[in-house]
């Protein structure tokens, strides 16, 4: 199970750094959920933090993010130095185990975030 102090940390993290419409989006209660923005509005960052803390809440859930191609969903959401999900995984100091075929992240919960 994910640590009580590694989930407050990353709700601080996102606090501290986020706009208010990133966090209106990522604290967003509905099942889906829709960013219509302009470039560089900062939907990755976003959507990135919004499927940590989702995964990080409770246990075995199942996060799917879905692109056009398998090549656009590695390039934006794995190989990305800011935004990917490994990379902000250690930012935060998240313990994760990661399967680079299959393009997934697993925590301590259960819970994982899949590329597809």
């Amino acid at each position: 199970m994910i640590d009580y102090q590694t989930y407050q940390n990353v709700i601080k993290s996102v606090a501290e750094t986020a706009a208010y419409p990133q966090i209106k989006f990522i604290t967003d209660p509905s099942r889906w959920s829709l960013a219509l923005c302009s470039r560089q509005a900062g939907k990755n960052w976003a959507l990135t933090r919004m499927m940590l803390l989702t995964a990080l809440e409770k246990k075995n859930r199942e996060i799917v993010y879905i692109n056009d191609t398998y090549k656009n969903a590695r390039d934006v959401m794995w190989i990305a130095t800011e935004d990917g999900l490994p990379a902000v995984c250690d930012q935060l100091g998240i313990k994760y185990s990661e399967n680079k075929t299959t393009l997934t992240i697993t925590f301590k919960n259960g819970s994982y975030i899949q590329l597809m």
